[in-house]
């Protein structure tokens, strides 16, 4: 009799881990070890000619979030002055000594992916990229002060849906004072 209940005690313990199991799979939509391999390329074109692209690979779990931070900080003159006393202790802004802000320059790529019914996935994409223009361009398109530098902002936020394989061309963009193209072409690769 207690071997009996021994054996009904292991296995109503397996079954109830069984479910547990299977319920943590179908709740999350997506089997214990898939990772979801996202190339996002952002590339420049002036005219027909490519000038420039640049591949970055996110892995993502999904129903999860990750992103890419690439990018530096550069110096922007700013003016400064540094009070002086006098002798009847009113200050005045006689020197002016020169300071610099930070300014970041980079790429930032943001991603959510979450599984639909159809086997494919939901992405909601969101890509930055912030570029410190050099000074001759930066003359060329309409910059009003010398040697400060000019940035160019450029950013795409959207949701697209992607199954294991595909590609799409995310977001395109044309900057109105240079000219250039801006193009996001994202593929997606499950996995397991």
């Amino acid at each position: 009799m207690k071997r009996s209940l021994r054996v009904l005690m292991i296995l109503v313990c397996v079954l109830s881990l069984s479910v547990a199991v299977a319920f943590g799979q179908t709740a999350q939509g997506t089997p214990p070890g898939v990772v979801l391999k996202l190339q996002v390329t952002v590339s420049r074109y002036m005219g027909t000619n490519r000038v420039s692209s640049q591949p970055y690979l996110l892995s993502l779990v999904p129903n999860e979030s990750g992103n890419i931070r690439l990018g530096v900080e550069v110096p922007v003159p700013a003016p400064y002055t540094t009070p002086t006393t006098t002798s009847n202790n009113a200050s005045t802004a006689a020197n002016t000594q020169p300071s610099y802000t930070m300014q970041q320059v980079g790429t930032q790529i943001d991603c959510n992916a979450t599984l639909q019914p159809d086997g494919r996935y939901k992405l909601r994409l969101t890509v930055t990229e912030r570029s410190a223009l050099p000074a001759a361009q930066a003359t060329e398109q309409g910059a009003r002060v010398a040697n400060v530098p000019s940035f160019r902002s450029v950013s795409f936020g959207s949701t697209i849906y992607l199954g294991d394989g595909q590609s799409t061309q995310f977001s395109s963009a044309t900057d109105k004072t240079s000219g250039e193209t801006f193009k996001v072409d994202v593929s997606l690769a499950i996995e397991k």
